[in-house]
């Protein structure tokens, strides 16, 4: 199974997240964090499952949908790795992560 690697701004995304269901009720902010967890497994094991996000993007960026939450986990996949690029609220603004794959591409 690949490893998993989040951005850094994908990191405090889901961290953002959390903290909003633990505000309201901390059992709900569980069920996230476990949601997250199950579809990354997924994702390690068979990131090819996943619809593309972005069609004809270079490398081919993914998506999966967790489920009972409004969120989406963005990824790239190389040999070894499966990137995170974005841990995405599906109601916000589309594409605003794209930049992040120009900062990832730089030394």
């Amino acid at each position: 199974m690949r490893e998993l690697v989040l951005h850094s701004e994908a990191e405090a995304e889901l961290l953002e997240a959390t903290l909003w269901y633990f505000d309201r009720e901390p059992r709900v902010a569980t069920r996230l964090l476990r949601e997250f967890d199950r579809v990354a497994g997924l994702i390690c094991a068979q990131p090819e499952l996943f619809s593309i996000a972005r069609e004809g993007s270079r490398p081919v960026i993914r998506r999966a949908l967790l489920r009972r939450f409004p969120y989406g986990i963005v990824f790239t996949e190389s040999a070894e790795t499966i990137h995170v690029i974005a841990f995405a609220h599906l109601r916000r603004a589309p594409d605003y992560w794209v930049d992040r794959l120009v900062a990832k591409k730089k030394p």
